[in-house]
């Protein structure tokens, strides 16, 4: 069996990267370790970050949903990441700090969800020119 569309291959690389960022830690306050269950937006955040591209994998019927869920996705993503900037900026505890791993991550996968939004516009732009031939 052979994958043809390459955004397929993207968006299972989106799930299985922002999968793994869950197991890491990504805000240390003194001694203690935060990651994204141990935070409820950050939780929400990321569990929508991490569905929505393996939502997207199966609208591939429906380019303008799949279009609109990758970017939901990779917005999703972005989120997760801006919140954990600000809640260690702005949070309670001005000596929180910011990890490296779990963050970059969610990073890596908003990367894949972007490559993949590429190439479902290359195909609704093979698919527009093809209609347009017929």
């Amino acid at each position: 069996m052979q994958i043809q569309r390459i955004q397929t291959l993207w968006l299972i690389m989106a799930v299985i990267i922002a999968a793994i960022s869950f197991a890491f830690p990504w805000i240390k306050i003194e001694e203690s370790f935060i990651g994204l269950c141990d935070n409820i937006p950050m939780l929400i955040l990321g569990l929508l970050a991490s569905i929505l591209p393996l939502v997207s994998i199966f609208l591939f019927r429906n380019l303008k949903r799949q279009k609109t869920t990758t970017q939901l996705s990779g917005l999703f993503a972005l989120a997760t990441f801006s919140y954990t900037v600000a809640l260690s900026f702005l949070g309670p505890d001005k000596d929180a700090k910011i990890l490296i791993l779990g963050p970059s991550l969610m990073v890596l996968s908003c990367i894949f969800d972007y490559l993949a939004l590429k190439g479902i516009n290359r195909d609704a732009k093979l698919l527009r020119d093809s209609d347009r031939l017929r």
